[in-house]
């Protein structure tokens, strides 16, 4: 019996330790979505900084940093409402090493469409771009 709770224990403590975010208990998720790779990627404030973190388990991150808020911004899509435009579109940049990480989601709002994804530019060169297929969570008010 003892060597059956000490597997248990085992798979548990496993299991715990697979779901360890990056993020503290005070910080707040400004985007986050899983891509079509499966990796989950997230913007996260965490006071004076925001987070950045890129990877398929979140103790083990492909990429991830965190940058002084002053290097992070926020569109939160009104300009486009009186244009015209039929998309809204809201996103989170982070300046990090010369490139601007991008994190957007978009609704179109007749059809009620909505797409989102991850971009890496450098100047008006888009390094890479991912969409994002599913948990998409956009919340600008945490930023």
């Amino acid at each position: 019996m003892a060597i059956f709770h000490r597997r248990i224990f085992t798979v548990l403590t496993a299991l715990s330790l697979s779901m360890i975010s990056y993020a503290n208990a005070s910080d707040q998720v400004i985007f986050s979505c899983k891509t079509e790779s499966g990796k989950t990627v997230s913007f996260i404030n965490s006071g004076k900084t925001i987070k950045y973190n890129y990877s398929k388990l979140a103790h083990s991150p492909d990429l991830t940093f965190s940058v002084p808020r002053i290097a992070s911004s926020i569109d939160d899509g009104s300009d486009t409402l009186g244009g015209g435009s039929w998309w809204l579109t809201q996103e989170i940049n982070l300046k990090f090493n010369g490139n601007i990480y991008t994190g957007w989601w978009s609704l179109h709002r007749a059809s009620g469409e909505e797409a989102a994804g991850i971009r890496v530019s450098r100047g008006n060169k888009i390094l890479a771009e991912t969409p994002c297929v599913s948990h998409i969570q956009m919340n600008l008010a945490a930023y």
